[in-house]
């Protein structure tokens, strides 16, 4: 389910009035934008992807009906080929860069083959192939589980459903900070805008803060961010 970006007209403007529709959809998309990427809230499970033997390069598919584009990865499970469900392993995330450090034979790692893939990378340059190491030599019927994080599209008008019904305030607050320091707008407020945007960022911490505890008591670790 989504929510229509226009509906925050009811969270915006009794603070700010006067702003076009377009620029009050362009603000809240620009929020979303950036809660979505700096929270990583947005998750999606894509469609499993079968492994052909040989191939170790994959794109990854944004569905058009999702309004949203990658992030970053946040997982990637391969089983063997018939194997059950709860035979999925994860593969580790690794770095191109540092592959091409630690391995002495510069580039010959992307060239290892194997009967199973342990590894996943992305370019940085490339937000669309995924890559398996080593190269499988042994297909896997929808041998692949990959989890992304998500953000709107640049020209999204939409946002899913719980952006708005748990996270609300978060983008009434970005977009204000956004619109309150357009200097051209007869609005313009930079103490407003300055104001807005720190609760933003407050908003965002937070949020970042109830995702890692998972709404328990456990105490906060920190770890590393998937690779891209």
């Amino acid at each position: 389910m989504s929510v229509a970006m226009t509906t925050w007209k009811a969270e915006v403007y009794p603070h700010l009035v006067g702003v076009p529709t377009p620029g009050l959809v362009n603000a809240v998309r620009n929020a979303s934008r950036e809660f979505c990427k700096e929270t990583q809230l947005w998750t999606y499970e894509l469609a499993r992807i079968s492994i052909l033997a040989n191939d170790n390069d994959y794109t990854i598919t944004i569905p058009a009906d999702q309004y949203g584009e990658l992030v970053v990865i946040d997982n990637v499970k391969y089983k063997v080929d018939g194997a059950d469900d709860d035979q999925f392993k994860n593969l580790d995330p690794i770095s191109e860069n540092q592959m091409d450090v630690d391995d002495e034979q510069s580039d010959a790692w992307k060239y290892q083959t194997g009967s199973s893939p342990t590894k996943f990378w992305m370019e940085p340059d490339d937000d669309a192939t995924l890559y398996l190491h080593p190269i499988p030599t042994v297909a896997s019927a929808s041998g692949l589980l990959v989890r992304v994080f998500l953000k709107p599209t640049k020209t999204a008008t939409v946002v899913p459903d719980f952006i708005y019904y748990k996270h609300e305030p978060a983008i009434t607050q970005g977009a204000l900070a956004e619109l309150f320091a357009m200097k051209a707008m007869p609005w313009y407020d930079p103490n407003l805008a300055n104001a807005w945007g720190a609760s933003f960022r407050s908003s965002i911490a937070n949020a970042r803060n109830t995702k890692a505890s998972g709404l328990t008591n456990r105490p906060l670790t920190v770890r590393m961010r998937s690779f891209v």
